[in-house]
């Protein structure tokens, strides 16, 4: 059997443990238009996408269990061999990890039928003034969303696992950690910074492309939701 760079190339892409995998990156490089019509890519065509929400609200769950056992041994006065002191915190971290986990998962569905009605709404507008704007499947918005639900999740859990591992209080980790490394939180801070601009530069165009190529109705239907949250907030704050 012949080898070449470009087989290769191709059956990585095509591999569903890899597409599973890049699933935590998907505002990077997952586009609208991706998910509507014919020929869809192979990554919309995954079983699973609708709980994809799901791995995060997990990660945060086995973090946020951690937090909230530190916070316990942290506050409370727990004396050895008692066993009211351990059957307390168990109840506490279940109560508070099922708690998390529910409000995790709801938040990001929440968040991406706001994102998919507004989007929606915008486009039936368009059409309506004869303006040529796609629809786009609520499944984009699912997935979106919960990359960002899962980073959250890798956050929380990141925090439990120093909470676990590092001898100073919660409150301590915020004030430590930036003098101790701060070189690794530097380049966590940019790595972080310029997955976001890329995250946002593809997915201004793949809303330009939503909105008829128009760079300025694709950016003015963006902004409008900023803009009308600072014009409320300027009206209400007014003496």
């Amino acid at each position: 059997m012949k080898l070449s760079v470009g087989g290769i190339s191709k059956e990585f892409e095509n591999s569903k443990y890899v597409l599973y995998l890049f699933l935590a990156f998907a505002p990077l490089y997952m586009r609208p238009l991706g998910f509507v019509g014919a020929g869809k890519p192979t990554y919309t065509k995954l079983k699973g996408l609708w709980t994809t929400p799901f791995a995060g609200a997990a990660l945060a769950v086995g973090g946020g269990s951690k937090l909230l056992q530190w916070i316990y041994f942290q506050q409370a006065s727990v004396v050895a061999k008692d066993g009211s002191a351990f059957r307390q915190m168990a109840h506490i971290v279940n109560t508070g990890s099922q708690t998390l986990f529910a409000l995790t998962v709801g938040l990001i569905y929440g968040v991406a039928i706001l994102r998919w009605g507004y989007h929606l709404a915008a486009s039936t507008v368009c059409r309506h003034w004869g303006i040529q704007a796609a629809r786009v499947p609520l499944l984009y918005f699912v997935v979106t969303t919960a990359t960002f639900g899962f980073w959250l999740g890798v956050m929380v859990w990141a925090m439990g696992w120093l909470c676990e591992h590092w001898d100073a209080r919660v409150e301590d980790l915020v004030t430590t950690l930036p003098v101790t490394h701060p070189g690794a939180i530097l380049l966590m801070l940019l790595c972080f910074g310029a997955m976001l601009r890329w995250a946002s530069f593809n997915g201004d165009a793949g809303f330009r492309q939503v909105y008829g190529n128009s760079a300025k109705l694709a950016s003015f239907v963006q902004l409008a939701p900023a803009c009308l949250a600072f014009a409320i907030l300027y009206v209400f704050a007014r003496p």
